[in-house]
């Protein structure tokens, strides 16, 4: 029904598309070699990307520190991002994990509030018991329903309209989907 409902409002969700938001995510990914913890332009463009709004400048740094030490882990999961990340800032950076876990792997879908409403899911209380545990199974759940999508022979339409507004970017199945995700509206 949700993917029914995606190709019938494809043009509609296109629209809502910038070019200037995947630009920043193109960057993001083309140009993950460079030091992420001096690289202001990178920085930048990720947090353009994926709206990124912390605290204050020490959490800036922590975050860039930690992307930086493991953007050559091609086999990180989210499970050990999220862990990590809590250790070190002592919350549960439930969406950030994604999105540093997504910038590593293009394969792998963030978790953003809208994608999450549409797919009729939400993130854990902030009370609730064994709300890692939980997190780490919603996004896997995420994951799963994206992929279930993509392999639906109707998501070719869906990529076919992408490719033909955005000839210029070559993103991934995955990365398709969760940018329609992230754009639809009910």
């Amino acid at each position: 029904m949700l993917l029914g409902s995606i190709v019938s409002k494809k043009e509609e969700i296109l629209n809502r598309i910038t070019i200037k938001k995947i630009n920043q995510y193109r960057y993001t990914l083309q140009n993950i070699s460079t030091n992420i913890e001096q690289d202001k332009v990178y920085q930048k463009n990720y947090n353009g990307f994926y709206r990124v709004r912390f605290y204050n400048k020490e959490y800036y740094r922590l975050h860039y520190s930690y992307l930086q030490s493991i953007k050559q882990n091609k086999s990180i999961t989210y499970a050990e991002i999220i862990k990590e990340l809590s250790e070190m800032t002592g919350r549960l950076e439930v969406s950030f994990s994604s999105k540093i876990l997504a910038t590593i792997d293009p394969n792998a879908a963030p978790l953003d509030k809208y994608v999450l409403k549409n797919l009729g899911l939400k993130i854990p209380y902030f009370n609730a018991e064994n709300r890692m545990d939980k997190c780490i199974i919603l996004y896997h759940d995420v994951n799963s329903k994206i992929k279930l999508m993509v392999n639906d022979s109707r998501f070719n339409e869906l990529k076919l309209s992408f490719q033909k507004r955005f000839p210029e970017f070559n993103f991934t199945d995955i990365k398709i989907m969760d940018l329609y995700l992230w754009q639809y509206r009910q």
